[in-house]
């Protein structure tokens, strides 16, 4: 880029801030909230929610594809198959079904992170004791995928262990009621 040019872009901008700060009071409007369909892929927890986030995000098409037992790669095999476009924003709530290996996870990972593409994915991550190792494969996918936002399931559990039955994994009505109130927030957001 010439100096020429450089000079000509920082003037250009000269005008624009000396335009807003003769208007104290002119302020940039924030962006409008997000918006559009909204694609939730998971397995039994997202069966126990799925009655209860529609109508926390009024205004939205939600398609809800829960199926009790799937695993992460059957979810990948899912993306992959589908004949539907895949609308903006795309909630994957699985792991807690699956027995891969760490390695594995973070295959699957990047996998459906490839075929999501520039959507917004929104990961659930999972509560349960032997999750740890999949959880920090979620957090440091988050570190790779700029659109990858992570909601922190096990951190909400741990806070909430009364919404959690015996097997400690599968939620009480109130559990799954906070699940999808959980999701439906960070997807307004």
């Amino acid at each position: 880029m010439s100096a020429l040019v450089v000079m000509l872009m920082l003037a250009g901008c000269g005008s624009a801030a000396a335009r807003l700060s003769a208007h104290p009071s002119t302020t940039v409007p924030a962006p409008p909230p997000p918006s559009g369909p909204v694609y939730v892929l998971g397995d039994s927890l997202t069966v126990g929610m799925a009655p209860y986030l529609p109508a926390l995000l009024p205004g939205r098409s939600v398609e809800i594809d829960g199926k009790i037992g799937r695993t992460a790669t059957g979810g990948l095999d899912i993306l992959a198959t589908r004949k539907a476009p895949l609308p903006p924003t795309v909630v994957m709530a699985l792991g807690t079904n699956d027995i891969e290996s760490p390695e594995e996870f973070t295959a699957v990972i990047n996998e459906t992170m490839a075929l999501l593409g520039p959507r917004r994915a929104i990961w659930v991550n999972i509560a349960s004791p032997r999750a740890q190792p999949f959880n920090a494969d979620l957090d440091a996918a988050r570190t790779r995928y700029r659109n990858l936002e992570i909601i922190d399931w096990a951190k909400v559990m741990a806070e909430n262990p009364e919404d959690l039955v015996a097997d400690q994994i599968h939620n009480t009505d109130a559990g799954y009621r906070l699940r999808a109130e959980v999701i439906a927030w960070v997807v307004e957001r």
